[in-house]
């Protein structure tokens, strides 16, 4: 049977479920309180009923504990969900939109979160400066600092858990985040005042970084309610916030052409990677996680088990693929065939160069002594080297978008083409090439208007 406290001007409802393996009763509580000026024999009446309903939601498992804070609950999720299904990548981003949504909603109960409160914080997502003072303009040289104490590049991105592309930044003079700013200093040994100041940031962040805190707090409240802590998601009442998309920078036929001619003249390794990209639609973390044990030269064969990612609190480490299509093999034209045998003709002349010194992980695309090729160095060198040659304003994930377009053009099937691309299904494919299919049925259209035209000019 419930039993009763009184604490100040609220009851506490107290409900027995037995005893836990160590012998310790398992009390769920319930706090009460009476509406503002309800008599004694009112208030008696009110308390005895809510005690009631209360034992019996607890008896008959409907009882659901939502005053735990929304921070307390995330933290919770994280750690018996979030940790053991989900990929370190997608750990790593939760982590930093939880940094942004725990100052709004953190402290509010589960069971008191409503939809003003998620309005509200999207709303303010949106505005410009939300990023507060996260930018930082290098007062030093941090390359020059670097080389002072014979620290690599890389090196520095491990010793301090900044990403490897904010080290190179920073290193060039460019405006970086200011906590890896931070990281930095710390590695270097460096004073904060006199290295870099902060500089106020009026950024706004993309519909998409928005719809993403959104999808984070709805799949927490799922969870909430899958376990018993509410009965309700508040995120199915509130429209997710509007993702405005734009049109993915591909290159056209003739502009592949031109980058291909600026290529003749860039270093073998990132020749052949850019070739290598284009021909296959990869990501970049594909890309540099292939071995040569994944090309079959003889079939003509390059199959992709997984990707080389990065996080600082990681380093670098080989990822199997998000899906099973995601797993794949994709036949290689004669071009790239071509420069994936003179690429290896020539690792192969360095690794006996170098002896004892090459280490020998069997990737494709390696750094001088054999150690695999860091992801940001190849996403850095192909952003200068689009600069140098003032090509389109692309990054080597545009590359997949060129190669998926050109595919679509030249009236390659959809089920195909998202074969090769590794997408989980059709639908994604069409999703997200919805242009370049449009392109390709217009060019269609045209093509059946001059047959028809010719036939009857015939």
């Amino acid at each position: 049977m419930a039993s009763i406290r009184k604490r100040g001007d609220t009851y506490q409802i107290r409900v027995s479920v037995g005893y836990d393996v160590h012998g310790r009763q398992i009390i769920k509580t319930k706090t009460w309180k009476p509406e503002p000026g309800w008599t004694g024999r009112r208030i008696e009446k009110e308390l005895n009923k809510a005690a009631v309903r209360f034992e019996t939601d607890v008896t008959t498992g409907h009882y659901v504990d939502g005053s735990i804070r929304f921070e307390e609950f995330a933290e919770k999720w994280m750690k018996e969900y979030a940790e053991k299904n989900l990929r370190p990548k997608t750990i790593a981003r939760y982590q930093m939109l939880l940094s942004r949504i725990y100052p709004a909603i953190g402290h509010i109960k589960l069971e008191q979160l409503q939809p003003l409160h998620l309005m509200e914080f999207y709303n303010n997502l949106g505005e410009a400066g939300i990023k507060r003072a996260e930018i930082c303009q290098p007062l030093v040289d941090i390359d020059m600092e670097r080389k002072k104490q014979n620290i690599a590049k890389t090196e520095l991105a491990q010793k301090s858990g900044a990403s490897y592309s904010s080290v190179v930044n920073a290193c060039k003079g460019l405006n970086i985040r200011r906590d890896s700013a931070e990281k930095i200093v710390k590695a270097l040994g460096l004073q904060w005042q006199k290295s870099f100041q902060i500089i106020k940031n009026q950024e706004k962040l993309s519909s998409s970084t928005v719809a993403q805190h959104h999808r984070l707090i709805s799949s927490i409240m799922e969870a909430a309610v899958k376990w018993g802590y509410v009965l309700d998601n508040p995120c199915r009442r509130v429209q997710s916030p509007k993702v405005t998309t734009k049109k993915g920078v591909t290159l056209s036929s003739e502009e592949t052409i031109r980058m291909f001619s600026c290529l003749a003249d860039a270093p073998e390794k990132y020749r052949t990677a850019i070739t290598v990209l284009v021909y296959t639609g990869l990501r970049k973390g594909e890309l540099c996680g292939l071995k040569w044990t994944d090309i079959d030269f003889a079939k003509g064969i390059l199959n992709v088990n997984g990707g080389l990612e990065y996080l600082p609190s990681i380093g670098l480490y080989q990822e199997a693929p998000k899906t099973e299509n995601g797993k794949r093999s994709i036949k290689l034209p004669k071009t790239a065939l071509s420069v994936l045998k003179e690429h290896k003709c020539l690792q192969t002349e360095d690794r006996l160069k170098l002896g004892d010194r090459w280490k020998d992980t069997g990737y494709v695309f390696t750094k001088w002594d054999g150690s695999p090729m860091h992801p940001d160095s190849l996403y850095q060198w192909f952003s200068n080297f689009v600069k140098r040659n003032d090509l389109p304003p692309i990054t080597l994930h545009s590359l997949r978008h060129t190669n998926a377009s050109l595919m679509i053009a030249n009236g390659i099937d959809l089920a195909t083409v998202s074969k090769r691309l590794g997408h989980a299904d059709t639908s994604i494919t069409a999703r997200i090439y919805t242009h370049a299919i449009k392109e390709a049925d217009a060019v269609a259209a045209d093509a059946l208007e001059n047959l028809f035209l010719r036939d009857r000019k015939a």
